[in-house]
């Protein structure tokens, strides 16, 4: 038969051996799960990036239809004067100014229905980068906390296993 103090401490020696591999896999466990969470916080700083670039090529795209917007009204204009001289309408005239604010008022409401739309898209562009990145911050810290309740596992399980080993080494002295 095995010397009782021999299978005791081999049962000690075996727990602490199990205990440290969870204590190491439980830091390791937790050191994935705030890798996970620093390229999530990674991912909030891209989103502010493209948001930033996406209100400027939004604000470069409404700043170039209100230029063109008044370049075509400024020929349409031009082109109106030259069709009523022609016709003999007198630029003192009411039609011709008439005419005149009319195609005025309609470059006005293009203009505002531009810079309305482009309001729209930056205002959209906004709250889809607050939805993500309150979607990525949540994220974020699930990972924190998955990280914090991987060591905390691992020391329990790691102090779980030392007190198994322990018992079952004093129940191995008892029986002899």
């Amino acid at each position: 038969m095995c010397n009782p103090a021999a299978a005791a401490g081999g049962q000690v020696y075996g727990g602490a051996l199990s205990a440290y591999g969870q204590y190491q896999q439980g830091k390791l466990n937790s050191q994935y799960y705030n890798y996970l969470a620093d390229r999530t916080k990674d991912q909030v700083e891209e989103v502010d990036k493209a948001t930033r670039e996406n209100l400027a090529l939004n604000a470069d795209d409404a700043a170039r239809a209100v230029k063109q917007t008044r370049q075509e009204s400024k020929e349409i204009g031009e082109t109106q004067r030259a069709v009523m001289a022609a016709n003999g309408v007198y630029s003192d005239s009411s039609t011709f100014h008439d005419i005149q604010d009319d195609t005025a008022m309609k470059q006005n409401e293009d203009e505002a229905a531009i810079l309305h739309n482009a309001d729209r898209v930056a205002w959209q562009t906004k709250r889809n980068a607050i939805n993500q990145k309150a979607n990525l911050y949540a994220e974020e810290s699930s990972y924190r906390i998955q990280a914090s309740n991987a060591k905390q596992a691992a020391k329990i399980n790691a102090i779980g296993t030392l007190v198994g080993s322990a018992a079952g080494a004093g129940a191995t002295m008892n029986r002899s």
